[in-house]
C-alpha cells in the first residue's frame, strides 16, 4: 500500500469533545482502522524519549450512523473519512493526542510514513499528533495559495512554528483555518494543467466530456481554453486560458497542492508540444512549480498535525463565481457552465467540505456525486441528478462548539440579488436563519465571544472599497474590479451586523478573513437599535500570491490612517427620510454627526485601522499567514508569519 497513499498521510479535519475525523485519499480500496493515544499516566511531562510503547489507546475508529466512510470517485480515487470516538465519554482537552492509521494491517510506521522524506511526525515523536483546546489561545488562518503565484509558500512557516512548539500547548496553534482560494481553478499554470489532465485521467479512468462541447477538455491546447470558457460556458474570469474544467482536473489539483506524491507519478513536462508563443511563459511557470513542489512534504506534515477547516471562495470554482444575478442565471442555464461549477463543488466537497461537518451531507448527496462520476457519462439521469444536487445545496457553512465558538459563513452560494448586475447581499435571509440555528446549536455562549470566518473581509479596507464604488459608478463592469464586498450592498451588510448585534450579542465578534491579497487589522464598533457591538477584524492574505501592485497599496495605506464612519438605513425606513441619505452619509463619514444610533432609522459604525509595530502603513502586502493569539487579559495579537521568516505584529 505504500504507493496508494496520495497524500502520504491523513489530514485532521474536525475535532470535538466526542469525535475526531481523519481524512485520507488512496488509489485503491482498503480496510482502515485508526487509534488515538495519549502519554501513559506514569510518564513525566518532559520525558526525553517517547515511543509508541509509552502511549495508551484512548480512542478507536467507528462508523458514523448511516454515513459511508469511503467514497469511490474514480477507478483510482478513494476518499475515506475515518471517525474516531473516545473509549471513555470524552477526549481530554489540552493534552497532546497522538494517532495512528492502520491500512490493510499496516500502520504508519510500516508504511514508512513516520520518519524521513515522507515523515508525518515531527522529530523525536513517534506519531503525528494534535490537541483539543479547552480555550483557544492560538490559531492560524490565511487564504489565496496559488502554486505559481509570486513569492514563497508561507504554509512552510506554519510547519516550522508547529515543529518548534509541538510540546508547548500554550504556544502551539490549536487549529488552522483556510478561508478561500485553496486552489486557483481558473488561473492554472501551463505545466500544472498538463499534469492535471494526465493525473486526473488516471484517477477517474476516463477523459471526461462536457455537455454541449464538441471537443474533449483534454484535447484542447494548453493556453487555449479562454474561448470555450467565455463563449461556451459564460464564465468571466480574466485568467481562463488554462481553466480547470473536469472533475478529474479539480481532484488532481487538490491532491497536487497538498502532497508531492502525485508529482512523482506524473512528473512535470519540461518539453511540451504545441505551446508556441507561450514557451517562455511555460518555462517561467515550470520553474515556479518546481520550487513549490519542493515544499510539499512540509505542507503535508503540517496538515497531518493540526486540525484544519476550510471554506471556499471564488477561485476554488472560478473567478466572479455568483458575482451578481446575471452571472448566476447565465451560467446556471448553460449546460457547459453548469457542469463545470458542479465538478468544482463536488471536488470542494470531498477535498475540503466533508470533514468540516460530516453530518451535513446526506447519503443521497454523496451517492449523486459518486454514481455520476463512476458512470462516466456526460448526460442522462445520473448526470442530471449530479447537477441538481450540487446546485441545490446551500449549506456549506459550518460551526464549531469550541471556546470561543466558531461560525464559518458561506458567502458564495447563499447570496441574494437586488438587481441584475448590482452588488449582492453576501448572505440571504435563509443564510441568516442558518446563523441563528448554528448559534443555538452551539448553546449560545454569549460571554465567550464569537469567531466568525468570512472569506471576504466584512470590515474591508474602506478606501479601496470606496474606490471600487466610484469606478463602477462610471459604468465599469463589476467583473473588472471585483466589486463584491460586504459594504457594496449596504442593506446586506446591515442585515448581518444587526443580527450579530441585536440577537447573538457576543461580548466580542472576532472576524477572520482573507481574499484581498494583503493583510490588515482593524477594530470597529457597530451601533443600531440602541445597542453596540465590538468587532475586531483580522485579515491575512495571500499565503502564496503576492500582488504585483504592492508598492501602490503600501503608498495608499500610508495616506489613509484616519477613523472611518459609515451609515446605513434600517428596513422600512420612510422614503422621505431615505431621500436625505447623501447628506447624512456625508455628515457621518466626516464625523460631523455625533449621534451613534437613531433607533428604527439607521445604523452607524466606526472603523479604526491598526498600524503594525515598526511599520508606517496599515497594509502588509507580502505573502503571509496569520497567527492569532488570544491573550488571557483580553488583548489580541495578530502576527503575520512571512516568507522572509520575519513576524509582523498588529496589537488589536
Amino acid at each position: 500500500m505504500e504507493d496508494t497513499l496520495l497524500l502520504a498521510g491523513p489530514i485532521l479535519r474536525r475535532t470535538e469533545r466526542s469525535r475526531v475525523c481523519i481524512w485520507l485519499a488512496t488509489l485503491e480500496a482498503a480496510e482502515f482502522q485508526a487509534k488515538i493515544y495519549k502519554k501513559n499516566n506514569d510518564l513525566s511531562p518532559d520525558e526525553d524519549t517517547l515511543t509508541k510503547e509509552k502511549l495508551t489507546v484512548i480512542g478507536v475508529s467507528s462508523q458514523l450512523d448511516n454515513q459511508p466512510e469511503t467514497v469511490r470517485l474514480g477507478e483510482q480515487l478513494y476518499i475515506t473519512l475515518l471517525t474516531i470516538k473516545p473509549v471513555d465519554e470524552l477526549f481530554p482537552k489540552d493534552t497532546i493526542l497522538f494517532y495512528d492509521v492502520i491500512i490493510n494491517g499496516k500502520n504508519l510506521d510500516d508504511l514508512n510514513l513516520i520518519k524521513g522524506q515522507k515523515g508525518l511526525a515531527y522529530p523525536g515523536l513517534p506519531l503525528p499528533n494534535f490537541f483539543i483546546p479547552g480555550k483557544i489561545s492560538n490559531l492560524l488562518h490565511g487564504s489565496c495559495r496559488k502554486p505559481h503565484g509570486r513569492g514563497k509558500d508561507t504554509l512552510i512557516e506554519a510547519d516550522i512554528l508547529v515543529g518548534k512548539t509541538v510540546n508547548d500547548l500554550k504556544q502551539r496553534p490549536a487549529m488552522l483555518f483556510l478561508m478561500g482560494d485553496q486552489i486557483y481553478a481558473d488561473d492554472v499554470a501551463g505545466p500544472m494543467l498538463d499534469h492535471l489532465i494526465k493525473y486526473g485521467t488516471k484517477l477517474t479512468g476516463w477523459k471526461e466530456k462536457l455537455p454541449a462541447l464538441k471537443r474533449l477538455p483534454a484535447d484542447l491546447p494548453l493556453y487555449g481554453r479562454t474561448d470555450v470558457l467565455t463563449n461556451k460556458a459564460n464564465f468571466t474570469s480574466g485568467y481562463s486560458d488554462n481553466h480547470s474544467m473536469t472533475f478529474g482536473e479539480y481532484a488532481a489539483m487538490y491532491l497536487s497542492v497538498w502532497s508531492d506524491e502525485p508529482w512523482k507519478d506524473i512528473p512535470l513536462d519540461a518539453d511540451p508540444n504545441g505551446i508556441g508563443a507561450n514557451a517562455n511563459k511555460y518555462e517561467e511557470e515550470l520553474k515556479a512549480l518546481t520550487q513549490f513542489r519542493e515544499t510539499l512534504p512540509n505542507v503535508r506534515r503540517l496538515l497531518a498535525n493540526i486540525p484544519t477547516y476550510m471554506m471556499f471562495d471564488d477561485h476554488d470554482v472560478t473567478d466572479d463565481w455568483n458575482l451578481h444575478r446575471k452571472w448566476y442565471n447565465s451560467v446556471r442555464a448553460n449546460e457547459t457552465g453548469r457542469r463545470i461549477v458542479a465538478n468544482a463543488l463536488a471536488a470542494y466537497w470531498v477535498f475540503q467540505g466533508w470533514g468540516n461537518s460530516p453530518e451535513a451531507f446526506s447519503i443521497r448527496f454523496i451517492d449523486a456525486i459518486s454514481d455520476h462520476i463512476l458512470a462516466k457519462k456526460t448526460t442522462g439521469t445520473l448526470a442530471k441528478r449530479f447537477d441538481q444536487r450540487i446546485w441545490g445545496f446551500h449549506r456549506w457553512g459550518f460551526s464549531l462548539p469550541s471556546n470561543p465558538p466558531v461560525i464559518a459563513l458561506d458567502s458564495r452560494t447563499e447570496r441574494e440579488y437586488d438587481s441584475p448586475e448590482g452588488p449582492a447581499r453576501l448572505i440571504d435571509r435563509y443564510g441568516l436563519d442558518w446563523i441563528r440555528t448554528a448559534w443555538t446549536d452551539i448553546g449560545e455562549p454569549r460571554a465567550q465571544g464569537l469567531i466568525l470566518i468570512a472569506a471576504t473581509p466584512i470590515y474591508g479596507y474602506e478606501p479601496l472599497e470606496f474606490l471600487q464604488k466610484i469606478i463602477t459608478s462610471f459604468g465599469i463592469p463589476p467583473t473588472k474590479v471585483d466589486r463584491e464586498s460586504w459594504i457594496a450592498n449596504r442593506d446586506g451588510f446591515g442585515s448581518l451586523m444587526r443580527l450579530l448585534n441585536n440577537e447573538i450579542q457576543p461580548d466580542l465578534c472576532l472576524i477572520l478573513s482573507g481574499d484581498v491579497h494583503y493583510a490588515f487589522s482593524s477594530k470597529a464598533e457597530f451601533f443600531s437599535d440602541g445597542r453596540s457591538l465590538l468587532v475586531k477584524q483580522l485579515t491575512s492574505s495571500a499565503i502564496k500570491n503576492e500582488p504585483k501592485q504592492s508598492k501602490y497599496l503600501n503608498w495608499l495605506s500610508r495616506l489613509t490612517e484616519r477613523t472611518e464612519h459609515r451609515l446605513g438605513w434600517l428596513p422600512d425606513t420612510p422614503a422621505l427620510i431615505r431621500f436625505s441619505k447623501p447628506i447624512l452619509e456625508f455628515l457621518v463619514r466626516w464625523n460631523l454627526l455625533k449621534s451613534k444610533s437613531k433607533k428604527n432609522t439607521f445604523w452607524t459604525d466606526e472603523i479604526t485601522g491598526i498600524i503594525p509595530k515598526g511599520k508606517d502603513g496599515l497594509l502588509y502586502t507580502n505573502n503571509n499567514l496569520g497567527l492569532v493569539q488570544l491573550n488571557s487579559d483580553g488583548t489580541i495579537e495578530h502576527k503575520l508569519l512571512t516568507e522572509s521568516g520575519d513576524v509582523v505584529t498588529y496589537s488589536v
